[in-house]
């Protein structure tokens, strides 16, 4: 099963669909995603860390206000609440 060999990948698709939901529910599901990306354990999402999701690689740099390098928790949870496609141009 996919999703048994690629456990990562699948809780970062979830954080990407991931519905509008309260605060303390949200937080709660950004650390479970952190921590699941997070492959060296320092509670930081770096861009080599990230990159099995291209739609949020896109938005890295932009997402990393202190200009670190990583995303920390806020800064993790900024970019997912982000929308993963550009809206269309108007025409």
């Amino acid at each position: 099963m996919q999703s048994q060999r690629y456990p990562r990948l699948t809780l970062l698709a979830a954080a990407i669909a991931m519905p509008a939901l309260s605060t303390s529910a949200l937080a709660a599901d950004v650390t479970t995603y952190l921590r699941a990306i997070d492959r060296n354990g320092d509670e930081l999402v770096t861009i080599e860390e990230l990159a099995a999701a291209p739609a949020l690689v896109r938005h890295f740099s932009s997402a990393d206000e202190n200009g670190d390098g990583a995303l920390n928790a806020e800064e993790f949870e900024q970019l997912l609440r982000r929308p993963t496609q550009e809206a269309p141009a108007p025409q």
